[in-house]
C-alpha cells in the first residue's frame, strides 16, 4: 500500500462515526467535483491550524501519521 494512502487511512481509522461521516460526505462532494481542490485545501487549512501555522512537533503527535 502507497504509505500516503496508509497515513490517511491510519487517521480516517481514529475518527468516531459522526466524523467518519462527515470526511466521507467531504470526500464524495470532492470526488464528484461540488469541491475544487484550492478551496478545499484553504478551508482545511483554515479548520486545522486557524490563522497560525505551528511548524514545530506536536505534543501528542499527529493524529493522522503519528509522528
Amino acid at each position: 500500500m502507497d504509505r500516503s494512502v496508509a497515513l490517511v487511512l491510519k487517521g480516517f481509522t481514529e475518527l468516531n462515526t459522526a466524523q467518519r461521516q462527515e470526511f466521507i460526505t467531504e470526500i464524495n462532494k470532492y470526488i464528484e467535483g461540488q469541491t475544487q481542490e484550492q478551496p478545499l485545501q484553504k478551508s482545511i487549512r483554515e479548520s486545522v491550524y486557524g490563522n497560525a501555522i505551528n511548524f514545530g512537533p506536536a505534543p501528542t503527535g499527529c493524529p493522522c501519521c503519528g509522528k
